[in-house]
């Protein structure tokens, strides 16, 4: 037993130097006070340093003139390369030219001269160019007014007798509210076929009337009505043929009036059609279809 603990105290003391040496060895840099001390300034001072220089004060064949040179850093030095180049950009103060200056102190003093708060007479300021309305627009907006004061479908459809369809061709507020006396028939009192009388009465009263009063918009409203109110497909197919024999022009509405029944038509059938129908589709999307304009090439 004795022998036992002898040879265990022997092994100790011969580990004990060899480890001891690696210890003074590793902190043979910090054994002085001002060295500590240095230490202790460089950790607080330099919390991000790089791990390249912490590192380096961990070599053990470092010198002590090198080990005096890493504590000897500033904290700027210190810095990754990127960190510094950022902080140098931050710190670096832009200068600009004079030809700059001048010209943001000439838009400062555009900026003040046109300012409400100037003492500038307001009457020199620059104003909005008034829209001058020409007197087909007074003209309807003065006949609107007088359509929407009309109380009922009856007292619409005199006041309609005296402002439509007894007027002379020439009238310039004729187009304009045929459409909309159309429309409001169809759509608030429910009347699609005085809709079609109103159409049909200024077409038959003369060549000037039908060219001036049964314009793209009134056909439009023609083709609405046939479809929405009475589903009749081929009445649609023949108005658009009679806009294309009478060279009538079809505008982005009219397509859209085609594209919403032919859209209904199918969802109607299922998308399973008979072949006569779908040539009547195609001859309406046909004739529907605004002309492609003509482009010509220059060599």
């Amino acid at each position: 037993m004795m022998r036992l603990r002898f040879g265990l105290l022997g092994h100790i003391q011969s580990a004990l130097p060899r480890n001891r040496n690696k210890v003074l060895q590793s902190t043979s840099y910090s054994t002085q006070p001002n060295d500590k001390e240095d230490a202790q300034e460089d950790s607080l001072s330099s919390a991000d340093a790089t791990w390249k220089t912490i590192f380096s004060t961990l070599d053990n064949n470092a010198s002590q003139s090198q080990r005096q040179e890493i504590r000897n850093l500033q904290p700027a030095d210190n810095f990754p390369p990127l960190i510094d180049r950022r902080r140098q950009l931050s710190k670096t103060k832009t200068n600009i030219t004079a030809q700059e200056s001048q010209i943001f102190e000439d838009i400062l003093n555009l900026l003040f001269q046109h300012s409400p708060t100037s003492n500038q007479n307001p009457d020199k300021l620059p104003r909005r160019p008034k829209v001058k309305q020409s007197d087909t627009d007074l003209l309807l907006d003065k006949a609107r007014e007088d359509l929407l004061a009309c109380a009922n479908d009856v007292d619409l459809f005199n006041w309609c007798k005296t402002n439509v369809l007894d007027v002379d061709s020439t009238t310039p507020t004729l187009p304009y509210l045929l459409t909309d006396l159309m429309a409001i028939f169809r759509d608030t009192y429910n009347n699609p076929h005085l809709t079609l009388s109103l159409f049909k009465h200024v077409k038959s009263k003369g060549v000037y009337h039908y060219v001036l009063g049964c314009t793209t918009p009134a056909y439009n409203e023609l083709i609405a009505t046939k479809w929405k109110s009475f589903g009749d497909l081929n009445g649609v197919k023949d108005t658009l043929e009679e806009m294309l024999t009478n060279g009538v022009k079809r505008d982005s509405r009219t397509e859209q009036l085609v594209e919403d029944i032919r859209n209904d038509v199918m969802k109607m059938f299922d998308n399973e059609i008979t072949e006569q129908m779908a040539s009547t589709l195609l001859r309406m999307e046909y004739t529907s279809s605004r002309p492609m304009k003509k482009y010509s090439r220059h060599l």
